[in-house]
């Protein structure tokens, strides 16, 4: 399918797709984290933690399993 969050460099990406049931696209939609938006890579994954992302001026921590459902390309 593509480039997935959890394999993300640091840079700008366009979130593509949110593979998961209703509570997990809904916790992401309420992050602001929906297909069509642009988000920034802070810090990857590093030794398994959480990949720290910028969207809309907020950061958040995202774990490898959420991330790895989350489908992006680069901007």
């Amino acid at each position: 399918m593509g480039l997935t969050l959890d394999r993300a460099e640091p840079g700008n990406y366009r979130v593509t797709d949110l593979v998961g049931g209703y509570g997990f696209t809904r916790k992401l939609t309420d992050m602001g984290i929906y297909p069509g938006v642009v988000l920034t890579v802070i810090s990857p994954a590093s030794l398994g933690g959480p990949i720290r992302v910028m969207v809309k001026g907020t950061q958040y921590a995202i774990g490898k399993g959420m991330a790895s459902k989350i489908y992006i390309t680069r901007v």
